[in-house]
C-alpha cells in the first residue's frame, strides 16, 4: 500500500514581521494556530477525499490554494481554487464542499489563503 502525504500550510498574503498582537488580527482575530487546528482536525477527511481521486488518477498531485471568505461566526461563506481547469481542479471542488463545512471560531470576517501540497507516494 502506498503512503500518502498530505501536507498543510497556511500561505500569508505578506511576509513581513508582525507582533503577536498584529498576528492576531491578521486572521480576523484568530490565531495561526487555530486556523491550522481547525484543518488539521479536517486532515483525515481531506485525506480520504485525495486517497479516492487518486484511485481514478493515481499521478495526481500538486498544490492547491483556496481562497477561502469566513464569516464573523467563524462559518465559511466561500471557498474557490486556483486549480479550476487542471486535472487537480475536481480534487479543488470536491475539497472546497468539505471547506464550507468547516468553523474556524468566532471573529472578524476575513479572506484567507490556504495552500495545501498533494503529494503521492
Amino acid at each position: 500500500m502506498k503512503n500518502i502525504y498530505l501536507h498543510l500550510s497556511i500561505v500569508l498574503f505578506a511576509c513581513t514581521y508582525v507582533s503577536a498582537e498584529q498576528k492576531q488580527e491578521s486572521f480576523g482575530n484568530r490565531s495561526a494556530e487555530q486556523i491550522q487546528s481547525s484543518f488539521g482536525e479536517q486532515a483525515k477527511s481531506i485525506d480520504a477525499i485525495y486517497r479516492k481521486e487518486l484511485k481514478i488518477n493515481p499521478n495526481l498531485s500538486g498544490k492547491i490554494n483556496f481562497m477561502i471568505a469566513i464569516k464573523n461566526s467563524g462559518d465559511v461563506s466561500d471557498c474557490t481554487s486556483d486549480q479550476i481547469e487542471t486535472d487537480i481542479g475536481l480534487l479543488a471542488s470536491k475539497i472546497c464542499t468539505h471547506i464550507l463545512k468547516m468553523n474556524f471560531g468566532e471573529g472578524k470576517e476575513y479572506g484567507l489563503l490556504y495552500g495545501i501540497n498533494f503529494l503521492p507516494e
